[in-house]
């Protein structure tokens, strides 16, 4: 989509204009953790700023999606290392 290191004429262009966003990898669709991260970061990307989730909303998400996918399956080291980062300090 864009060079390694884009510069800001390229990526004003491919986001603002073109209203592209990053694609997310397939094994997200089959992990609730990774599919309510995905959601929240679409929510991130709308194009019109009043539409975007506030800092606090993403902490509630966040927090909401941490409490809600704790349970005692055993989860990858991958999913385990985003739910440290989630939890609240």
């Amino acid at each position: 989509m864009v060079p390694h290191d884009p510069s800001f004429e390229i990526m004003k262009e491919v986001v603002c204009v073109q209203q592209k966003r990053p694609t997310f990898p397939n094994e997200w669709s089959n992990n609730k953790l990774l599919q309510g991260m995905m959601v929240i970061i679409k929510e991130c990307w709308s194009q019109n700023a009043a539409a975007r989730l506030t800092s606090l909303r993403v902490d509630k998400k966040l927090t909401k999606l941490l409490t809600d996918c704790k349970s005692p399956v055993v989860v990858s080291e991958v999913e385990q290392d985003i739910m440290d980062l989630l939890k609240p300090s």
